[in-house]
């Protein structure tokens, strides 16, 4: 994972996000302080492999360890799917590192399942 991706590309990467009408970017900020969360969102429209299908992805979900497990995460994923809807797809997805028990723990909550694994190997 290349660490300094924020610092090189992130503003440029964030500032397109925020205009373009088919991403939302959501920030978590309690009534004093620096944000504590964030989601973001795209809508992928239909592909040839899946004609007629749009969906939601959720790009990216965080929660300050300090505030998680206080209802941050799904709220922020409770506005991501009716901001889906709205846009008019009929599926959602995340991907989540293997890994990452907790979060897969979360999507499932969620409503989320499995739909493809990808598997890979050192070469």
């Amino acid at each position: 994972m290349d660490l300094s991706w924020p610092r090189r590309e992130g503003f440029a990467y964030f500032a397109d996000l925020v205009r373009r009408e088919d991403s939302l970017c959501l920030l978590a900020l309690p009534a004093a302080g620096s944000a504590i969360g964030h989601l973001i969102g795209r809508i992928r429209r239909a592909d040839p492999l899946r004609p007629g299908t749009v969906v939601g992805v959720l790009e990216s979900l965080r929660v300050d360890p300090a505030h998680r497990e206080t209802g941050v995460a799904t709220a922020l994923t409770e506005e991501f799917f009716a901001w889906a809807r709205e846009s008019g797809a009929q599926q959602a997805s995340v991907t989540a590192y293997s890994a990452n028990e907790s979060a897969i723990r979360f999507y499932r909550r969620s409503g989320f399942s499995p739909f493809e694994v990808t598997l890979q190997a050192p070469l």
